[in-house]
């Protein structure tokens, strides 16, 4: 039997500080591909791009700390890989050194379908994330020839299915949604869904850093978020309800089941210090609502639209000013970077603009809102 774990965003700036327990270890070992996503370039002497949001990176230890520990098939494809331009990009490829690696690099590399073949059996990964910055989207653009593969980039059909009959089996990474909200937008429901359409056996997403449910559709399985696998934080306080909570998906394939393929799930918690199994009845609960919400239509997209509406004064914020929203956590430099804004002391920024614009999943989210409240009166 052959068994891919799969697990949620990591970013971990100190690895000293961070110890799995023998549960962990045992999946890992188990497991003959261990996938992750590795959400930002490690620490290097590249210069932050110009973009929304923070640029990020981590420590130059992570590539050999996750190698050590069992993960192999590192996942590139999402919207911080690039946050330091080509020079992270390379400084970061270049620390893994048993890994295969997915879903960024020049054009032919981030758009391929990566092939790994045990036992007879061609198991195939596709990585691609929603359109940030770092993402390539235009294969003629000789400017910027390194990135993410893009998710709805026009050519993503004919990859799947032309890759789906070079393998036995497929899986697609996808890393999209909106960030803290433990519901996949409408929009995302039906891309994945596509990509099974076109032969993906299993979708497994990323990027809101929170758990998402997930559903069988055709008989392959769709997880929306896995969460975060391990994100450290600086500040403590700065640490949102369910941001150390994750999944992890085992996949089996077995060559002598009539199955073909089965998974079990498992929850994943970090204290900040270990990564544990959790037994915790309230996630335990909350997982299982979350499943059964995307299976009642009425209640799941009116939970959709509201959570959109509620975001609407942040999206149109960044249309207007600077595109500094206020936190609490960060109240005190919003304010100073707002006043400079009304000063005219500090331009506006055009990034924020594009981002929302270009990004599928705050454009989906804009219009769902708008939309919602147009029809409330």
């Amino acid at each position: 039997m052959l068994k891919i774990s799969f697990w949620g965003d990591c970013k971990i700036d100190d690895v000293d500080q961070i110890s799995l327990s023998t549960e962990i270890s045992d999946l890992l070992q188990d497991a003959t591909l261990n996938v992750v996503n590795f959400e930002a370039p490690v620490r290097n002497q590249g210069k932050p791009i110009s973009k929304t949001g923070p640029t990020l990176f981590q420590s130059e230890e992570t590539p050999v700390w996750l190698e050590t520990h069992g993960f192999n098939v590192i996942s590139l494809a999402n919207n911080h890989i690039m946050d330091y331009g080509v020079e992270g990009y390379v400084k970061t490829i270049e620390l893994f050194k048993n890994s295969v690696l997915l879903g960024a690099g020049n054009w032919e590399e981030a758009y391929r379908i990566k092939v790994i073949e045990i036992e007879s059996v061609k198991i195939g990964f596709l990585s691609l994330t929603h359109c940030e910055f770092g993402t390539l989207t235009d294969q003629y653009d000789l400017e910027n020839h390194t990135g993410a593969a893009w998710i709805c980039h026009p050519d993503i059909p004919s990859v799947i299915v032309k890759g789906k009959r070079e393998v036995d089996y497929l899986f697609v990474i996808a890393h999209g949604g909106i960030e803290f909200f433990d519901m996949p937008l409408p929009e995302w429901r039906d891309v994945y869904k596509g990509f099974v359409d076109l032969g993906a056996d299993a979708v497994v997403g990323s990027h809101p850093h929170v758990v998402q449910g997930w559903e069988v559709y055709k008989g392959s399985p769709i997880f929306y978020s896995l969460g975060n696998f391990c994100f450290q934080k600086s500040n403590p306080q700065a640490v949102r309800p369910g941001w150390n909570d994750s999944l992890s998906v085992v996949f089996t394939i077995s060559q002598n089941s009539a199955s073909g393929m089965y998974y079990d799930v498992h929850n994943i918690h970090f204290d900040g210090a270990r990564l544990i199994l959790s037994h915790d009845v309230e996630l335990k609960m909350h997982i299982a609502e979350l499943n059964q919400i995307l299976q009642d239509d009425r209640v799941y997209i009116e939970r959709v639209n509201q959570h959109c509406a509620e975001l609407l004064p942040k999206y149109q914020s960044s249309f207007s000013l600077s595109g500094y929203h206020f936190l609490p956590s960060l109240k005190y430099r919003c304010l100073k970077k707002l006043m400079g804004v009304l000063l005219r002391r500090k331009k506006s920024k055009p990034v924020h603009i594009i981002n929302n614009l270009r990004c599928e999943s705050h454009r989906w989210a804009i219009l769902r809102a708008i939309l919602f409240k147009n029809q409330a009166g």
